[in-house]
């Protein structure tokens, strides 16, 4: 059973139920409309109501007979909230394109050592390790710590696209949830990145540079303490990481905006009727 708008003090107000409607002192002549209606008509000319309401149907041509103010018949209402639930789709549709993009680098001296993409991290169980000298392959191969994290903050970005074209509040409702599940899970995939390769990298830096904090004299004078302390093998995270993290944050606003607007409104003071 769908819900109205009705016009009231010249602006839609709503939707209601019919119910909700009825308790407020819906008439004949009320303007109402539901997706569907190409424009506001009279609610005795709307089957469900005129039903409801105990009147015979009139007929159709004579719908505009009272209604002479310009303008109340131009303008087809906008459904609350659809400038939201677009806010809300786009913001995830981006936050899936940014998983095409590098998630993190591993670096040394420019060279790109060692680089995944939110996609790969999701799909792939290793990767392999370039040579920081000339760039080539080693043969080496880094396991992927997060790939089942990382999988699902994939599928529920994905979910969270659909969710925008389910009806109701369960659209806004899906989204919400899809959001805070993918953002929880993309900041999993960095603690577990961090936990894991972090202790790797600085293992890395100290067996090729030496270890700036000891030395058997208590200062650290070997030719690559300076390089060490620069921590010339680095890890940094890129747009595959902040891009989903900033649209994840927007999707949760816009959703929780969106649902407030498409939850049907209390009542309780009633619904000012034609």
């Amino acid at each position: 059973m769908p819900n109205y708008q009705v016009w009231t003090n010249g602006q839609g107000q709503g939707p209601y139920t019919v119910d909700q409607l009825l308790q407020s002192g819906l008439n004949a002549e009320t303007l109402v409309w539901t997706e569907g209606m190409l424009q506001w008509t009279p609610a005795r000319l709307v089957p469900e109501l005129s039903a409801r309401l105990g009147v015979p149907m009139s007929s159709p041509q004579t719908m505009y007979q009272n209604y002479a103010t310009p303008g109340v018949y131009a303008a087809r209402p906008r459904t609350p909230g659809a400038g939201l639930k677009w806010g809300s789709f786009s913001t995830m549709l981006v936050a899936l394109l940014c998983f095409f993009a590098p998630f993190f680098n591993i670096t040394c001296a420019g060279t790109r050592l060692l680089s995944a993409s939110g996609i790969e991290l999701a799909t792939k169980g290793d990767s392999e390790v370039k040579n920081p000298i000339d760039g080539s392959g080693t043969g080496r191969k880094e396991q992927n710590p997060a790939q089942m994290m990382a999988l699902v903050a994939l599928l529920a970005t994905v979910a969270g696209v659909v969710a925008a074209f389910l009806p109701g509040k369960i659209g806004p409702m899906a989204l919400v949830g899809c959001a805070l599940v993918a953002a929880i899970c993309v900041f999993m995939v960095k603690a577990k990145i961090d936990s894991v390769t972090g202790p790797k990298i600085e293992a890395e830096n100290k067996s090729a540079f030496g270890d700036p904090t000891t030395s058997s004299s208590g200062a650290n004078n070997s030719p690559g303490a300076a390089l060490a302390g620069a921590r010339v093998i680095q890890l940094d995270y890129s747009l595959g990481f902040f891009g989903p993290v900033v649209m994840y944050i927007a999707a949760l606003v816009l959703g929780v905006f969106w649902l407030m607007k498409a939850a049907p409104k209390d009542q309780s003071g009633g619904a000012a009727a034609g």
